[in-house]
């Protein structure tokens, strides 16, 4: 069978959750005989041009077609975010070269919604799997510019007040305007396709309600749609999704359950933090929480790169004054069971609406207990007091709370430690994929999923989400 995966990025040049999850699907169904492409986006934001061509590679014998867009010279940069028709030929010409028997999208936010149109113009069976929120919301993250949740219903003047956040395009007009005049000035000026690609203008002016239209339209026309939990399906229904469109299918783990880790009573607790340092995953909270403990009877490990100057600026000065803070970047894929181990509990302290982290995944299957922000759907994750415990979303104070009851109480590290069980198995999360592609194209496949190591499966690098 012919599998054609669609995402924003792919590795080595992107190496965060959605990437990697699509390069180990990937693997994983090379490896039991199927044929796979990626098509995906590259030199994002770089070029003389618009659209500067395809660049074409195998990485880890994966064959990759990566098309080169600088976003920000596009006629309407916001409208081609959603509907690209230079995305859409270019991947029309890839399906009749290739003829996938299906294409699977695990992100379409760079290449656009019009890859839909173009599997869809050619008869070609697809399969959506939903990561995030960008159906729904330009953000991608319902997370406002002012670090805010968002909550529907909201309206067009919503999400353009949003996306302006604080710019000067929006400040300007406000100080001799209401808001509503100054929404309506924005709007019109937004009608103007030169105007759209000004600085400070580009990628936040657009056309929002026909945005909202179009993806659901597209989304509707998939031939299945599956989530990755079922508060990212409930978030679609409440957008307008008809109920019963959304399946959800969750995600798997590759890693082998260990034995559990138990700490001497008079070692420092040792807290830990894996993934991407940016604000909506709430590290500064942390940050702020622990330093709520006192020193000497904790230690904090942040693991991940620190791409954001001004948020790593942010969190050095959080953590200045403590020792027992230490930032320990970036670390190779095979580590990852030992970065795990050397924790007695991992926090996962997000703002956004998260929906299937990999890290928690791989902590419990590493036997470690996690502290979770209690919103989105990782409170579907977590069996509260049993393998985890949960905090209000962004207050430091309660998550100091959580993680002081730990070190009251020796005896609640080893009752959550106790508690946690093995992930579910990669292969079985595989075993529902080969089942939506068997619904879609029964003649092509058959057979089940052979059994994937991580060799086989995994890249050596990985950045955590």
């Amino acid at each position: 069978m012919r599998v054609l995966f669609v995402t924003h990025f792919y590795l080595p040049e992107g190496t965060a959750g959605v990437e990697v999850y699509t390069h180990t699907l990937a693997r994983a169904l090379q490896a039991v005989g199927h044929e796979v492409r990626v098509v995906c986006a590259t030199q994002w934001g770089r070029g003389a041009r618009h659209w500067n061509g395809a660049l074409s590679d195998v990485y880890e014998g994966v064959a990759v077609e990566r098309l080169a867009f600088n976003w920000m010279l596009a006629p309407r940069p916001l409208d081609y975010l959603y509907d690209n028709p230079v995305a859409a030929a270019q991947c029309r010409q890839l399906m009749e070269e290739w003829r996938p028997d299906v294409v699977h999208i695990t992100s379409c936010y760079t290449l656009s919604a019009s890859v839909i149109e173009a599997a869809r113009a050619l008869d070609v069976p697809i399969l959506l799997q939903l990561h995030d929120y960008w159906f729904i919301c330009p953000r991608h993250t319902l997370l406002r510019w002012d670090d805010t949740v968002c909550a529907e219903p909201v309206t067009a003047a919503d999400c353009q007040r949003c996306m302006l956040g604080d710019a000067k395009a929006y400040r300007w007009p406000r100080k001799v305007a209401s808001e509503a005049m100054t929404l309506n000035l924005i709007d019109a000026i937004g009608q103007v396709d030169a105007a759209t690609r000004l600085p400070g203008m580009r990628g936040i002016v657009g056309h929002f309600n026909q945005r909202r239209s179009y993806l659901l339209a597209r989304l509707a026309e998939c031939d299945a749609v599956v989530a990755t939990s079922e508060y990212l399906k409930h978030r679609h229904e409440m957008a307008g999704v008809p109920e019963g469109r959304i399946e959800v299918v969750r995600h798997g783990s590759h890693v082998t359950f260990g034995a559990l880790h138990r700490i001497a009573a008079p070692a420092p607790l040792r807290i830990g933090y894996v993934g991407t340092l940016s604000p909506i995953k709430g590290v500064h909270v942390l940050i702020e929480a622990f330093q709520k403990l006192g020193q000497g009877r904790a230690t904090l490990q942040i693991h991940g790169p620190l791409r954001d100057d001004a948020y790593a600026a942010r969190l050095r000065a959080l953590a200045a004054g403590n020792p027992g803070i230490e930032f320990r970047g970036r670390f190779e894929r095979g580590e990852t069971v030992n970065v795990l181990r050397g924790m007695d509990v991992l926090v996962v302290p997000s703002v956004w609406y998260e929906n299937s982290p990999l890290v928690i995944r791989e902590a419990f299957a590493a036997g470690v207990p996690v502290i979770i922000s209690r919103h989105g759907a990782l409170p579907e994750m977590v069996r509260e007091d049993v393998d985890g415990l949960l905090f209000h979303p962004g207050d430091a104070d309660d998550l100091a709370r959580q993680m002081r009851r730990l070190l009251d109480d020796p005896q609640l590290l080893s009752r959550l430690q106790a508690g946690v069980e093995p992930p579910r198995p990669l292969a079985a999360e595989i075993d529902e994929i080969l089942d939506r592609y068997r619904r879609l194209t029964p003649a092509t496949l058959a057979g089940p999923v052979a059994p994937l190591t991580s060799e086989t499966a995994y890249p050596s690098v990985i950045t955590w989400p």
